[in-house]
């Protein structure tokens, strides 16, 4: 269930991309994107750039499960 709610979230912003009028879906998942960077950095350091998606994946996945019991 988490699985299909992450692939669907980040398609729909996938689909809804604008670089003039940035949806609420694609906020956060920026938002997301940048606090995790920003962690991947300080943790990784040099060359985090590589690994980001793989731990942002993680973590969304991780975070679901855990709300949701």
């Amino acid at each position: 269930m988490v699985v299909v709610g992450l692939i669907a979230f980040f398609l729909f912003v996938r689909l809804s991309l604008s670089v003039e009028r940035a949806n609420p879906a694609q906020q956060i998942a920026e938002i997301i994107h940048e606090a995790i960077g920003g962690q991947a950095e300080q943790v990784i350091g040099h060359g985090y750039e590589r690994f980001q998606a793989f731990v942002t994946c993680i973590f969304l996945f991780v975070l679901l499960n855990n709300l949701l019991e």
